[in-house]
């Protein structure tokens, strides 16, 4: 069961680091990319678990999407963010998403923080020798903190933590044989 296990978190990895890459450069996730890793989710976790399997996966799926879709509906995301999570929720099951969705929200929140305050520092730097009005730099700071990055790529940070911590815990030795 544990060669399962490693291509199962193989599969993930690949599927995040695509959509890692994806939302990064273009700011979606398209359907191309969750479509099939939910489908691929499904049927591996019905095929590997039967029953059991197709239930976990399918109730990871629904979580996944219903703590996004919450967040779609009143403008924090977008339609991609809602099918991405709903994908990550069938291959890591009801549980896990929920530690993923947390995870991302600390890190996203962690990561905004210091592209502000990077930018912040970065403006102050340059906007020393040029005399600016208050509206002006006012307005520079709410353009400052609307800039933010893609979901997706917090929610594959956060998604990697949780595979690192899987594979360690397959790939540690019994305690009678150290």
């Amino acid at each position: 069961m544990n060669e399962l296990n490693l291509v199962a978190i193989t599969l993930v990895g690949l599927f995040t680091a695509v959509a890692f890459y994806v939302d990064l450069t273009t700011g979606k996730l398209p359907n191309w990319l969750t479509m099939p890793a939910l489908l691929a989710a499904v049927v591996f976790h019905s095929v590997v678990y039967s029953w059991a399997g197709l239930q976990h996966s399918l109730l990871g799926a629904l979580v996944g999407f219903v703590l996004l879709f919450v967040l779609f509906v009143i403008g924090g995301g977008g339609g991609g963010d809602v099918k991405f999570m709903a994908a990550l929720g069938a291959w890591f099951g009801p549980i896990l998403i929920l530690l993923v969705f947390v995870g991302s929200a600390v890190l996203a929140l962690i990561i905004t923080i210091a592209i502000f305050v990077g930018k912040l520092m970065f403006r102050a730097k340059t906007d020393k020798s040029e005399p600016s009005e208050t509206g002006d730099s006012t307005q520079k700071k709410l353009d400052i903190a609307r800039q933010t990055i893609p979901y997706g790529v917090p929610v594959c940070l956060a998604s990697w933590i949780i595979l690192l911590i899987k594979l360690a815990t397959l790939l540690k030795p019994p305690l009678d044989s150290v």
